[in-house]
């Protein structure tokens, strides 16, 4: 079933936020649609939980606004998220190693929290560099891919969503961010001073995208809550929701099933378009609708799979790099470092 208590924990900082408003919760949700916890009619095919999320979240920021009368709201109610909030995948997220483990956390499963934008990582920013990061820097780029809303609405869905980052961000380091710069796509608002209380990082307006910078000392970063543990109960936990939310044919969930089914053979992309009765050029096209690519699902695939043979096996890697596909253990090493940031043998030692 649906994980309500994923949506009411997202709506809950805005509720209290409101509160200080004097704006009631009736007031907000006063419109049907904004209910947040709808009542969808339970047929065995026809349940769309991403669309009935996605067009509450929205709807609720731009309620919100109107009823308060300030157009800073999202910001605000960014800052107001915590880990909490965000339920399973927040504890999945505190249970991560490092900074960049939580980013790779974060993109594989924001679709959990939300289906208007997903997020793209970029491994170098070098030829972006602005005013606020090192010449020598080196990192990745957090980039925001919008998936509906006019530019209004996505305006609003950056401000929040980059806000309740910087919240979460500031919490796992306890500090204030650092090594980052934010960029943004459209021109500075009346209340762009806001955006300079809330983050501690530079701020660049008229960007060619909405992304944030982050360079490797920040990546780098190791988090006290750190459980490796912990970290493979809750993700097959978001592993179960993501599917549930996938349920409504989405082809990337599928695609993921038969490549996670495949037992170590795996099929290629042509194999897969025709278990998926498609040719291989709609499944590329589809999948990059979706924000995705095979190649990107077959590294996440092969990624967690490494992760379980790591924590739960005591085969060796090479074993394990014969298992996943590759001819060469060196080649399944340096695989894994980039996805991980780490050595497998590391992982393992993290793990136990």
């Amino acid at each position: 079933m649906l994980d309500n208590s994923m949506i009411s924990g997202l709506i809950k900082p805005l509720i209290t936020l409101l509160d200080e408003y004097g704006i009631s919760a009736k007031m907000l949700f006063s419109d049907a649609e904004l209910n947040p916890l709808p009542r969808v009619k339970q047929s065995s095919q026809t349940t769309q939980p991403q669309a009935v999320r996605a067009q509450m979240s929205v709807s609720a920021l731009e309620r919100a606004r109107k009823l308060t009368k300030e157009p800073a709201i999202a910001l605000y109610y960014g800052q107001r998220v915590s880990i909490s909030s965000l339920g399973t995948l927040g504890f999945a997220l505190m249970s991560c190693t490092d900074i960049a483990s939580v980013l790779r956390l974060l993109i594989r499963y924001h679709p959990i929290l939300t289906s208007e934008l997903s997020w793209e990582l970029c491994e170098e920013f070098c030829d972006e560099l602005g005013e606020g990061l090192a010449d020598d820097a080196r990192g990745v780029t957090l980039r925001a891919q919008f998936h509906s809303g006019n530019r209004d609405q996505q305006r609003l869905l950056i401000e929040s969503h980059f806000s309740s980052i910087n919240a979460i961000g500031t919490y796992f380091l306890n500090r204030p961010m650092f090594g980052v710069e934010l960029h943004l796509n459209y021109s500075a608002p009346e209340y762009a001073d806001i955006y300079q209380q809330i983050f501690a990082v530079p701020v660049l307006f008229d960007q060619a995208n909405c992304q944030l910078l982050m360079n490797n000392e920040l990546l780098d970063f190791k988090l006290v809550t750190a459980n490796p543990g912990s970290q493979v109960f809750f993700r097959q936990q978001c592993e179960l929701l993501l599917s549930e939310l996938n349920a409504e044919e989405n082809i990337a969930a599928e695609v993921r099933r038969l490549l996670m089914h495949a037992s170590g053979n795996f099929p290629d992309i042509t194999q897969v378009a025709s278990a998926l009765f498609m040719s291989e050029r709609t499944l590329r096209r589809r999948l990059k609708a979706e924000g995705t690519s095979f190649r990107r699902l077959f590294d996440e695939v092969r990624n967690v799979l490494a992760q379980e043979y790591l924590t739960a096996t005591a085969i060796t890697v090479a074993e394990i790099a014969d298992l996943l596909g590759y001819t060469e253990c060196a080649n399944f090493r340096r695989a894994f470092i980039r996805w991980n940031r780490i050595t497998p043998i590391e992982y393992r030692l993290q793990s136990n």
